[in-house]
């Protein structure tokens, strides 16, 4: 009777230790998976370049957006935000222009053959989430002036 008992609690001691050591490949796989999806997240935010200054402006607060809305030599219309150079890699620019405004963003003006958009942007939220989007490859703050209204205005002219 106890050499039953014996193997007996040997059985359930080996048991326990293989529960123990299965609970903790669980928690230390739950974590991996975690940390790789936290590695994920960041190498698509590095995926996309931010071409100085924006790259100050993807951690900050409401406040602190509409300072920089409002820098003088920065395309800003109040509503739609402020407008950015947004160049791209992907191959078939339907598609990619599909996905931006799908996104929620206001499109002012395709360069097509030198992969170029020039997109408005209205908070720190959507800067970021603009790097996600794939096939956006550099980011900067447009220097050149909106160029809707004047495509508009020549469309027109032409069109009388």
């Amino acid at each position: 009777m106890s050499k039953i008992r014996r193997h007996l609690r040997v059985i359930t001691d080996v048991l326990l230790i293989a529960i123990a050591f299965g609970g903790l490949l669980f928690a230390c796989s739950n974590q991996e998976s975690t940390r790789q999806a936290d590695v994920q997240d960041s190498a698509m935010l590095n995926r996309a370049i931010y071409q100085p200054p924006l790259g100050q402006y993807l951690t900050i607060d409401d406040l602190q957006w509409q300072k920089m809305v409002s820098t003088p030599g920065y395309f800003n219309n109040g509503v739609n935000g402020v407008l950015l150079d947004v160049r791209y890699w992907e191959e078939t620019t339907d598609i990619f222009i599909g996905e931006i405004l799908q996104a929620g963003y206001n499109v002012d003006y395709v360069d097509s053959i030198n992969q170029r958009m020039f997109v408005w942007v209205e908070s720190a939220e959507q800067l970021v989430s603009l790097s996600k989007i794939q096939g956006v490859s550099a980011i900067s703050i447009s220097r050149l002036a909106p160029k809707m209204n004047t495509a508009l205005k020549v469309f027109d002219e032409r069109r009388k």
